[in-house]
């Protein structure tokens, strides 16, 4: 294995206040901002001088080498270029000309919010690798991979890059971009004509796409300016409906409209019209029997408009409603003067304008017999037959011909009777013939055993090309299938795989092979890991597994890696052979996500080969991984960060991934030189409770869901005793009535109770911030001036019982007694003095 040496060029883009501003993304006409002020593409002086923080060089031959000669927007890209990077023995050393980086200059303002940022140039490449070249943006934290360069043709041609970003994470006053090169021996990579401008005004693209079969028409075309508002309308095709918008336009409404404050996709969704279907118990009836018809129409439910005719002869119209289930039951007695013969029913959507038909026999005895069917087609929008296929005509059909009968009908339908037809040889092979789009379709819409186990039975070129129909919303169907049969299962995948890319070229395979890789990657992990494990013991199949993961998400990808390395040890070397066929790009991805102890598990399985392609050699630590809160109830959020650090010798991407319970949650990506450091934040929610395992790279921790606190009871303050003190009273004096008032809730509360007499209200206290739980007292006071009797004083729903008493007018003895003891006193005093004289 070649081991490359990092060379990094910071090429650090300053936008002055002197800059004109665009008006709009489209029809740019950017101002070129040199990447050394004004003197980058000049001479060398005025470029020394702009640059005078430059470190020397300090290693021979891998360098940035700096091309004064090309002028500024020659966009020639004959040879000349501003900057070019190599690892080259044959150029010899030019000093001062070269420099090691990083290049450092003046810091991008971007600090007043522009809503956008646009960064246009052309590169160059010469036997690089994918992980050669990359772009970078500083977000005043980090270095964020925005783009890895490896797109276009190689040397001589040049690439012309360009590139509009709307993210305020940019918006900060040292905004910088770097390129970065990790180069193997005589490998060069060239870049020229650097443009970044702010975008101050700008217009948005409208993107519309559908579902199902009908177009989306606007009432004028893009791009559009801020707060333009555009009217879109839904066509369905005949034989289908509009149904729903979905992305950045909801509900079922058409014509509708978007405001353009950003791009915005809008999808429109259209539904196959089942047709309406007429249901007879019989189809040949008397002379004055009724007629019940079962009209149906999905969740249909506009005006249809009943008919009977004989002939050219309308006999009889009504006009209906179905309800909301799309449903009606019809009842019509046959008048007696109708003449005898056969009488066709029609039943006609009024709001497209199409007629639905069966027939009846009228006699004027006997009856009896069957429903006849549906014959007969729609009379105005497409679509089949409006009755499906009885059982028996199915069955007395070959598969092809059932095929043919039942595919105009909607999938749910033919799904049901498909499934009580009683025979799944014939149920699958009839699926077999069908379209591989609405054979899916008929699938999904069964019990996902059934469905699984009618793939098995039908021939497998047709299970190949049903599978090949699904996507992640198929994955309990396809977990079924695995189940149902695993050694006969994962040839077919196998076999879908190979279908799918045959004469496809490696670009290519990815594209084709998204869909169903999405459907497989919907799989639980160990399911996931097993059947690929399958697959790769196949004969000559490593590769197949190698082409399902490079089509797959890279957090699927290390779910599978970390898997397959930690509770498959037996199969690692299947799975070095599947390394030997990833390509570049998921290969060098894949080696920096995995732990440090998952690459020294697998690396004795890499051949020299895989090893020789993996230049993501340099060694990240992952430290002060932090939790918080450790606990917490179902929904709340958990903070978790971490600090990653570049321990290795050169500037390298990497890929970390945050793992929950084994399973990645999170992919983190960006680019440290060396003893540089990020720290990395997520916040996840989860739910039920239990304890969850937080990993990154080895360092691990943990958080605990619990049951949910109940919320506190509300305040609910009762009184719950009153006293009166004292219980009788002489009118006129005062009686304390004390009022007791709990709270008998969990929230402190307030509340103003009343005192009343006979419902006339006396007086009003506020039991305030009554903490839950406790209780205190209110005193009312009141002067009696009642009459004799007992009163009734109520607070709350509590009351108590006062006695008024009259004041009793008693004989004065005391006075009586003193007047008396004066008058004696007197006599007595009288007496002596007679007595003296």
């Amino acid at each position: 294995m070649n081991k490359k040496t990092s060379v990094v060029f910071f090429a650090t883009l300053l936008l002055t206040s002197m800059l004109a501003p665009l008006t709009a993304v489209r029809a740019l006409t950017p101002i070129e901002v040199v990447m050394l002020d004004d003197g980058f593409e000049n001479v060398y002086p005025s470029r020394l001088d702009n640059w005078d923080d430059w470190r020397n060089a300090t290693g021979y031959p891998s360098q940035w080498w700096l091309n004064y000669n090309s002028p500024v927007a020659a966009r020639v890209h004959s040879g000349t270029a501003s900057v070019c990077a190599c690892n080259h023995t044959t150029l010899p050393p030019e000093p001062p000309y070269e420099r090691d980086g990083p290049f450092v200059s003046n810091a991008m303002d971007m600090s007043d919010n522009p809503p956008a940022i646009y960064v246009s140039f052309w590169y160059q490449r010469y036997n690089t690798d994918d992980n050669s070249f990359n772009l970078t943006f500083w977000d005043g934290n980090r270095w964020v991979l925005i783009d890895k360069l490896n797109e276009g043709p190689f040397y001589p041609e040049w690439v012309h890059y360009e590139k509009t970003v709307y993210d305020p994470t940019y918006n900060i006053n040292d905004f910088q971009i770097a390129f970065n090169a990790t180069l193997g021996p005589n490998e060069i990579v060239r870049v020229d004509d650097v443009y970044v401008s702010k975008i101050l005004g700008y217009q948005y693209d409208l993107s519309t796409y559908t579902v199902g079969r009908g177009d989306v028409a606007r009432d004028i075309e893009g791009p559009y300016d801020q707060d333009a508002v555009v009217t879109l309308t839904a066509n369905p095709d005949p034989g289908w409906s509009f149904d729903h918008w979905e992305n950045d336009l909801s509900g079922n409404t058409s014509p509708d409209t978007v405001t353009m404050d950003a791009d915005k996709t809008v999808t429109a969704v259209f539904t196959k019209d089942e047709g309406i279907l007429i249901g007879l118990s019989k189809v040949i009836y008397e002379l004055s029997e009724t007629v019940t018809l079962q009209i149906t129409r999905g969740t249909f439910n506009g005006e249809v408009m009943i008919q009977f005719s004989t002939g050219s002869t309308v006999k009889w119209a009504d006009q209906v409603t179905l309800d909301s289930n799309g449903a009606i039951n019809y009842a019509l007695k046959i008048p007696r003067d109708w003449p005898e013969g056969t009488y066709t029913i029609y039943a006609k959507d009024i709001e497209s304008d199409t007629s639905y038909q069966t027939t009846i026999g009228i006699s004027a005895g006997g009856g009896g017999g069957s429903p006849g069917g549906g014959g007969g087609s729609p009379g105005g929008g497409g679509g089949g037959g409006v009755m499906l296929p009885t059982s028996s005509e199915i069955l007395s059909s070959t598969p092809e011909e059932a095929a043919e009968l039942l595919e105009p009908f909607s999938a749910g339908a033919v799904a049901k009777k498909l499934a009580a037809l009683g025979n799944n040889t014939h149920a699958a092979y009839i699926i077999g013939y069908f379209d591989p789009d609405y054979g899916s379709d008929v699938l999904s819409e069964m019990d996902d055993e059934l469905a699984a186990s009618l793939l098995h039975i039908m021939p497998a070129e047709a299970a190949v090309r049903l599978l090949l129909e699904m996507d992640q919303t198929n994955s309990d169907l396809l977990k079924a299938f695995i189940e149902h049969d695993f050694n006969s299962s994962i040839v077919l995948v196998e076999e879908a795989v190979k279908t799918k890319i045959e004469g496809v070229n490696e670009t290519g395979r990815k594209e084709q092979l998204a869909l169903f890789s999405a459907a497989l990657g919907s799989l639980d992990v160990e399911t996931l890991v097993e059947t690929l494990i399958a697959i790769a013991k196949l004969p000559e199949t490593p590769a197949t597994v190698a082409y399902i993961l490079n089509s797959m998400s890279l957090d699927t990808v290390l779910n599978v890696f970390s898997k397959w390395i930690n509770d498959h040890a037996d199969d690692l070397p299947a799975l070095g052979d599947v390394m030997e066929s990833l390509d570049t790009e998921t290969l060098n991805d894949v080696y920096r996500g995995i732990t440090d102890q998952e690459r020294e598990a697998i690396q004795p399985y890499m051949s020299a080969a895989t090893a020789a392609r993996i230049t993501a050699t340099t060694t990240f630590q992952v430290s002060d991984l932090n939790v918080s809160p450790s606990v917490v109830e179902p929904g709340e959020p958990v903070t978790i960060t971490y600090v990653i650090t570049n321990t290795g010798d050169s500037g390298d991407s990497y890929v970390k991934s945050l793992k929950i319970d084994g399973t990645v949650q999170e992919i983190d990506e960006g680019f440290l030189y060396p003893e540089e450091s990020a720290t990395i934040q997520h916040i996840v929610q989860r739910s039920p409770e239990k304890t969850y395992m937080v990993t990154v790279n080895g360092a691990s921790s943990s958080f605990e869901v619990v049951e949910p606190t109940p919320p506190p009871e509300p305040a609910d303050l009762q009184v719950t005793g009153v006293e009166a003190v004292p219980p009788t009273v002489y009118r006129g004096e005062e009686v304390s009535i004390y009022a007791t008032v709990t709270n008998m809730g969990e929230e402190t509360g307030s509340e103003t109770f009343t005192l009343s007499l006979d419902g006339t209200e006396l007086d009003s206290k506020e039991a305030a911030d009554l903490q839950g739980g406790a209780e205190m007292t209110l005193t009312f006071t009141v002067t009696v001036e009642y009459e004799a009797g007992t009163y009734e004083f109520t607070v709350g729903d509590q009351s108590v019982i006062v006695e008024v008493q009259e004041i009793q007018r008693q004989f004065p003895w005391i006075t009586v007694g003193a007047v008396i003891v004066i008058l004696a006193a007197i006599a007595g005093y009288i007496y002596y003095r007679r007595q003296q004289s």
